[in-house]
């Protein structure tokens, strides 16, 4: 069975809803025998993002995860200028004199990262990114909708954590999660390989865990180096698919033939 445009808009807001929705429950049956909560939390959603990528592929047969290591390398290579984000973190962290995890909480760090990181690229990229890709295969302008589709999906969820704060802190929370969004699909859609992906998502989130779960930005000066991470983040997605690397791209993913009036 294969997903068709037309319905996908609503497919693909149920699997975001039911990712957290049984993330949350399996957290909370788990954590009454007196596990730690973020950890706990951690292996469900690691859980939860294998279950949901095995019910995706029953609905659409021809796609592929990119749980592999061809092209593992590339991924690394091109991702590495978007280490720029979590070096932020690192810088922020300075700045605001903030303590360094101990030892115990490091490690915690490094497990709760690793599972964002893979929970958040199965469900944001695998899935949503991959399928928009899929359902508008027949479009021109289709990787740049999937693409956008999918990281403006990803930056509108991040906002769960923030309700209730200040306009500015939503802002820019919103912003930077639709600016990684937009890296990573980037990355993504040029290796097709999910594992690099998510190593590049798993050092950013660690670099920010490493200061206690820290803010993105501390008002005042350091807003504008902020900006320009950011700008230079965006930059970075949209130089990744510029038209003369668009060919590699169909080739991983596929394009659409108007000769023969069929998807290859």
């Amino acid at each position: 069975m294969r997903l068709s445009g037309a319905n996908f808009l609503w497919i693909s807001a149920a699997y975001i809803g039911a990712s957290y929705t049984l993330v949350a429950l399996l957290t909370a049956l788990v954590g009454q025998f007196g596990f730690y909560e973020d950890v706990t939390g951690a292996f469900a959603a690691i859980l939860v993002a294998l279950i949901l990528a095995g019910a995706y592929k029953l609905f659409h047969t021809a796609a592929k995860i990119g749980y592999i290591f061809k092209r593992f390398g590339q991924g690394l290579y091109i991702g590495l200028p978007g280490i720029a984000a979590g070096i932020w973190y690192l810088f922020i962290g300075i700045v605001r004199n903030d303590p360094i995890a101990e030892a115990d909480d490091l490690i915690r760090a490094v497990i709760v990262a690793f599972a964002t990181a893979f929970f958040e690229e199965t469900i944001f990229r695998a899935i949503v990114l991959s399928s928009t890709y899929y359902c508008r295969r027949y479009t021109s302008g289709k990787v740049a909708f999937a693409l956008i589709y999918s990281s403006l999906f990803y930056a509108v969820v991040q906002y769960k954590d923030i309700i209730g704060e200040d306009l500015v802190t939503v802002l820019i929370t919103v912003i930077h999660a639709f600016v990684m969004g937009m890296l990573y699909g980037a990355l993504y859609l040029r290796s097709r390989n999910l594992f690099s992906v998510i190593v590049i998502h798993w050092i950013n989130e660690l670099f920010r865990y490493m200061f206690g779960y820290g803010d993105a930005v501390t008002p005042g000066w350091t807003i504008y180096i902020y900006a320009l991470i950011q700008l230079f983040v965006l930059f970075w997605a949209i130089y990744l698919l510029r038209s003369s690397r668009m060919n590699s791209v169909y080739g991983l993913w596929g394009s659409y033939n108007s000769k023969y009036k069929r998807y290859k």
